[in-house]
């Protein structure tokens, strides 16, 4: 009896979120990033004090050149990913919003480097306004919807450590840093992982990378828009990347395939605006990409949108300004 009260749930359940999908998806679906605000961040972050490198760089090419543009653009880009590793501190503030099963999930950010340290906080929620849809996402895939995590890394470590747990009390009316509150002490679902420590660092092997997507010139499908700013010193630079190409998404696609539980899983638009200082540093970037796949008898579509922030300020990159940093660091040096 309790087996089939159980099916029967489950098939209520499943009629619910199909019924609901293609809503949930019409709904997520987002204007191209040329048309969108940022989704709350505050993107006044200063030019870092460093030379102007537009004297090394070729003259901005027409758009009608590709080659040339796509050249451009790698070169602007390559140059601030190594910079990034070799700057002293760094702050990446990131505001996202993703659909699980039609339900707009959102999250916030906060990758600091500090020397030979990294902190990483991060936070999730899903939508108040999807009603009895978002309850059933928040109970079958907690850990991806409705979750607080922090890490902590240095150069001299082996692994990162990583702590997460769920349900994490969100106060919208609390600053952009300090909106999600968790008494980690008495934590109720705490997992205690580790991941592979990441470049960050100048004096680590390896390359640090934007995104886990692959950015490279035979990876760049179309450069739509190349403009630089001379009166606020900042190259914006938007381009589509080629989704059909097995090496843009080699990392990505099977980290996709698993965290949805749909084997055919795959991307099928894939853009970025980034906004780099004429210094050769980051400025704002924002990714949106879509992917759809089958799990079992449900059809995904999703949109992934991640908006980042760049800071290189003392005051930005202070860890002491940015709360359960400490915390963190503490347990994972215990």
């Amino acid at each position: 009896m309790k087996k089939r009260i159980a099916t029967a749930i489950l098939l209520i359940l499943s009629i619910v979120t199909v019924s609901t999908l293609t809503v949930g998806v019409v709904k997520m679906m987002y204007p191209s990033v040329s048309d969108q605000k940022p989704i709350g961040l505050d993107d006044t972050n200063e030019r870092p004090a460093f030379e102007a490198i537009v004297s090394e760089l070729p003259p901005l090419p027409a758009l009608d050149n590709q080659t040339a543009a796509i050249d451009f653009v790698m070169t602007l880009y390559d140059r601030a990913q190594l910079n990034y590793k070799n700057a002293e501190a760094a702050m990446t503030m990131v505001s996202s919003a993703t659909t699980t099963m039609g339900v707009p999930v959102y999250g916030q950010r906060f990758i600091l480097k500090n020397g030979t340290e990294y902190w990483y906080s991060e936070y999730s929620e899903v939508s108040k306004d999807s009603g009895t849809l978002g309850l059933i996402v928040g109970v079958f895939d907690p850990y991806s919807t409705e979750f607080a995590k922090l890490k902590y890394a240095s150069t001299a470590m082996d692994e990162m450590y990583v702590q997460t747990t769920l349900k994490p009390q969100i106060n919208e009316e609390a600053p952009f840093d300090q909106r999600y509150t968790v008494d980690w002490d008495n934590a109720k679902n705490l997992r205690l992982t580790t991941e592979k420590v990441p470049i960050f660092n100048a004096d680590q092997e390896g390359s640090f990378r934007l995104t886990d997507h692959t950015v490279l010139k035979e990876t760049i499908l179309e450069v739509k828009e190349l403009t630089y700013h001379a009166d606020q010193g900042y190259y914006d630079i938007f381009f589509l990347l080629d989704h059909s190409n097995p090496k843009t998404t080699e990392i990505t696609r099977p980290v996709l395939q698993q965290s949805s539980g749909a084997a055919d899983a795959a991307y099928y638009y894939m853009e970025m605006r980034v906004q780099i200082w004429d210094n050769g540093y980051f400025k704002y970037v924002r990714e949106i990409n879509k992917w759809s796949g089958n799990r079992s008898i449900i059809k995904l579509d999703s949109t992934i949108d991640f908006e980042s922030v760049y800071y290189y300020d003392a005051q930005h990159t202070d860890p002491d300004a940015y709360q359960y940093f400490d915390l963190v660091k503490q347990n994972a040096t215990a």
